[in-house]
């Protein structure tokens, strides 16, 4: 391995015992965040870096309490050891141990009792004694709507001081043999890609191919689909054109800064690292062939992208003809901090359907949620404050989308703009048209709180799209051709317009998963 793309993860040092109590609560955007609420034993208090809180260091030996709690009603909840192995606690106090061979480990809810009846939001377990496997990387995870979410965190002690790096530290071998590269062939989702990171594989060209993008591999924290490439839809991506190599990532604001025009060499195991890294005392992104360096960027704008998928080859080009192996990554977090996060996980809504009651103001690429899916059976309503109308052709409002602004089916289910003529412009996927418009024709007033609703529902056995605007109905027409989206983005001012000045409140989404019920209701 080169120089400069030796492993930082060293720097972490040895494993040591220790006493904690983690819990959980939410932190900006609604998102969860691990943090340590007590100690089971009396020691000496040290300071942890980079925080506030305050938490013990134990010897081994007394009693852990590991917990996760979500707003959310979950069906089933459990933990993954360090070293492997799960503990399913569901979402009932029954029983107090696990099994002969780890009796330690009890519910929280048999050692809490004023936890007794909330084990449908709040998963948790007290391990006593502490022994040295337990401590490491620990994983939450519980089950909302048919979706595991998970959240972990990683312990360690280093100098006598306690770090625990939110969720991200790893290192691990994706895959040792070979894969040959495929169209749309995902291998694996990492929770975590942090500001410092490597991806080192050997790489197989079996053509060198010609004036056509072809796929090697791409880490995506969404789908890596274009129109736009979000920032983090490469994280890496490695790509051939015209003959050549092209390493491409996120690098200081900018989605697709790239090493371009690579040699490899045809029919030959070549060496590839990609590395983000600290170099002269800036965090620079480099690529390296064959242990040399032929690409350096410093990035002053760092993140940690979350549930990043994997691909050996992706959807959208056509992968190439080769393969690799050896496939390894790794990464921390540190210079990051956690203070940059892109994350388009979906999140459950509420059962109250509210996404936010308070005003938002609207903002260009203003992600403020992702839905696990969208219904053939909605309603969003929410209030339109107006504080101005613009000169430009339309300004953004609310954007439902499952990736972009107008490519495929679902990228406006709804949207919607305020126009220069001063009308209110609602975009929704309707009769197999993936943009149909609906104006309003009066002009609103400004500087006043408006409701507004959006809805399809089966009436009739007919699946009726709705619009409403403070009080008035715009159209109410039949759509044939509903569908279930996933992973559906809302954004309050989308990536692709200004942001209309002004904003909404009490954001409300109802719906459900009715791709069943919607065939079986529609069936003549």
């Amino acid at each position: 391995m080169g120089e400069h793309c030796k492993m930082f993860l060293a720097m972490h040092g040895t494993l040591l015992a220790l006493c904690l109590v983690l819990g959980q609560a939410s932190g900006k955007n609604g998102k969860d965040k691990w943090m340590i609420i007590e100690t089971a034993t009396d020691g000496k208090k040290i300071s942890k870096k980079n925080s506030g809180q305050d938490f013990s260091l134990g010897p081994s030996g007394k009693a852990v309490t590991l917990r996760c709690e979500s707003d959310v009603p979950f069906e089933n909840c459990k933990f993954v050891k360090p070293k492997g192995g799960e503990i399913e606690i569901r979402n009932r106090c029954e029983g107090s141990t696990y099994g002969a061979t780890d009796k330690r480990i009890k519910k929280i809810c048999r050692v809490d009792d004023s936890l007794y009846h909330k084990t449908d939001t709040v998963c948790g377990i007290v391990i006593e004694p502490v022994q040295q496997a337990d401590i490491g990387t620990w994983s939450c995870q519980y089950l909302i709507n048919g979706q595991w979410i998970s959240e972990e965190t990683d312990i360690d002690i280093v100098n006598n001081e306690i770090e625990i790096d939110g969720p991200v530290r790893t290192d691990e071998m994706i895959q040792n043999g070979e894969i040959v590269l495929k169209p749309n062939n995902m291998i694996t989702i990492l929770p975590n890609v942090g500001s410092e990171f490597k991806v080192d594989f050997d790489l197989y060209l079996s053509e060198l191919g010609g004036k056509q993008w072809t796929s090697i591999l791409l880490f995506a924290v969404d789908m890596g689909l274009r129109d736009p490439i979000k920032y983090g839809d490469r994280i890496p991506g490695v790509f051939m054109y015209n003959k050549e190599l092209y390493i491409c990532s996120a690098i200081n604001g900018n989605s697709n800064i790239c090493a371009e025009n690579k040699k490899i060499p045809l029919k030959k195991w070549t060496y590839v690292e990609i590395c983000q890294h600290y170099l002269g005392g800036k965090l620079t992104f480099e690529v390296l062939i064959d242990e040399t360096s032929v690409f350096k960027e410093v990035n002053t704008k760092p993140c940690l992208f979350k549930n990043v998928k994997v691909f050996a080859g992706e959807f959208l080009k056509m992968p190439h003809n080769g393969k690799i192996r050896n496939l390894h990554f790794s990464t921390t977090d540190k210079t990051n901090g956690g203070a940059c996060v892109v994350d388009y996980t979906p999140t459950p809504v509420p059962s109250s359907g509210y996404i936010s009651k308070d005003p938002l103001v609207l903002k260009k690429d203003h992600l403020i949620t992702v839905l696990p899916f969208l219904g053939s059976q909605y309603k969003i309503t929410f209030d339109l404050y107006l504080s101005s109308y613009g000169d430009k052709p339309v300004y953004s409002v609310l954007h439902f989308t499952q990736n972009g602004d107008a490519t495929t089916y679902g990228d406006r289910n709804p949207a919607i703009w305020i126009s220069r003529e001063k009308k209110v412009l609602v975009c929704s996927a309707i009769n197999g048209m993936l943009n149909f418009p609906v104006y309003s024709q009066p002009t609103f007033p400004l500087k006043t709180w408006m409701p507004v609703v959006i809805s399809q529902t089966l009436v009739d056995k007919k699946i009726i799209y709705e619009v409403k605007i403070n009080g008035v109905t715009l159209i109410s027409m039949e759509n044939n051709q509903p569908q279930l989206f996933q992973a559906v983005k809302v954004y309050a001012g989308d990536p692709w317009y200004l942001a209309q000045d002004g904003k909404i409140k009490n954001l409300k989404v109802l719906t459900q998963d009715d791709r069943e019920c919607i065939d079986q209701c529609l069936a003549v």
